[in-house]
Parts: structure tokens; C-alpha cells; sequence
């Protein structure tokens, strides 16, 4: 009788892991998908032209913000500093991230002409909430350039997302938060929202963002 106790909770437990795990998706093949569909975009506009920054930054952020966690992105760049920060300068920082997210990707792919991505095999994500996806950047000029998109399981979008890219071992997140650190510690939050705001304005890609 114990035994198929036991055997019973196993199977609940193992079929509810299943479900859930099903309903997770594969974000390999998220990451995939996005990718595909932004890459044959970029391909078919004119990215090289200073005069279509704009389009580019459309495609971003049509494309690629939507499956990426820009507000866990934002958090990671702050850090432990966080904690410090006023509710509202923090609702502040995270929307201006956003924009300031499309500029850093548009400013790359801008660069784009015919490249393809290929995916390295998957390795097993049962049971993980965040998971690198590995890939590789072939056919430029240059040699080929290794990327990394390191993914998490959005339990309120229900959705894998984005929230840091590495290319060629240098990671998009921790590099920005080497960077504004020190600021916060010194000047505050507000200082960077500045810098921010500055890059923005500067990069012009947000003629039609607001």
C-alpha cells in the first residue's frame, strides 16, 4: 500500500513538472525565432545609411524589446545599489533603460549587412529558470564572433526573455554596471539617468518612440 502511495505521488509530482515544463516553452527556439525574424528584417532595410538609424531602431524595438527583460536588466545593472534608490527615481531609470536598451542594440546591429547566426546544441533546461543560449555570428569581413544570450523564464509575462547579451566573452549588463556603479555611488541615480537621456538624444534613433 505504501508502495503505491509513493508511486502515485511520483507520478503526480513527475506529470505536473511535465505540464509545467511544457508550458514554458523552449527558449531555444524562442531565442531562435526572434533572432531569425530580426536578422531577415535588418536584412531587407538599408542599416548601413546614417539616414535609416531610425529604421533600425523601429526593428529593435518592434522585434527584439518584447523578448527582452529590460526591468530584470535594469535591475542587474544597479546592482545591491538599488536599495538606495527612491521608488520613483527607480520607475525613472527603468523606463529611460528601456530606451537606452534600443540604442545600445540598434547602435550594433546598425553595423549589420549579411551575416547568418548559427546555434550551438542545446543543452538540457528541465528544471532551470535561466539558461545561456549559445550562438555564433558567421560570414563578415571579420572573423566570426561568438555570442551568448543569457535567457530567464518570465513568470509574470509566462515568457522567456532576454535580459544580457555577451559577445565575445564581454557581457552587455556587467559592463554597464562597471560603468554607471561608481557614478551612482558618487552623483546618484540622477546622474545617470542624464547620461542616459544624453546617449539617447545623441544616438538619434527615438524620433518616434515617444
Amino acid at each position: 500500500m505504501r508502495f503505491i502511495t509513493v508511486l502515485l505521488c511520483f507520478l503526480f509530482t513527475f506529470n505536473a513538472y511535465s505540464i509545467e515544463q511544457a508550458a514554458m516553452g523552449n527558449p531555444y527556439n524562442e531565442v531562435k525565432r526572434v533572432t531569425t525574424t530580426l536578422f531577415a528584417r535588418l536584412q531587407n532595410a538599408d542599416v548601413r545609411d546614417e539616414e535609416n538609424l531610425s529604421s533600425v531602431s523601429s526593428i529593435v524595438r518592434e522585434e527584439l524589446m518584447p523578448f527582452t527583460d529590460h526591468k530584470f536588466a535594469a535591475f542587474k545593472v544597479l546592482g545591491s545599489q538599488f536599495r538606495s534608490i527612491p521608488q520613483e527615481k527607480l520607475m525613472q531609470y527603468i523606463n529611460v533603460f528601456e530606451k537606452y536598451l534600443v540604442v545600445n542594440y540598434a547602435s550594433v546591429l546598425n553595423a549589420y549587412t549579411d551575416q547568418a547566426i548559427e546555434f550551438l546544441p542545446e543543452t538540457d533546461f528541465s528544471n532551470k529558470k535561466m539558461v545561456t543560449v549559445r550562438a555564433k555570428i558567421t560570414g563578415g569581413e571579420g572573423p566570426d564572433i561568438n555570442i551568448a544570450f543569457k535567457v530567464r523564464h518570465n513568470r509574470t509575462a509566462s515568457k522567456w526573455q532576454v535580459y544580457d547579451i555577451v559577445a565575445e566573452g564581454i557581457s552587455m549588463v556587467s559592463s554597464k554596471q562597471s560603468q554607471y556603479s561608481p557614478i551612482i555611488r558618487k552623483q546618484g541615480i540622477d546622474a545617470v539617468i542624464e547620461q542616459m537621456n544624453d546617449a539617447i538624444t545623441s544616438g538619434r534613433l527615438f524620433a518616434s518612440t515617444q
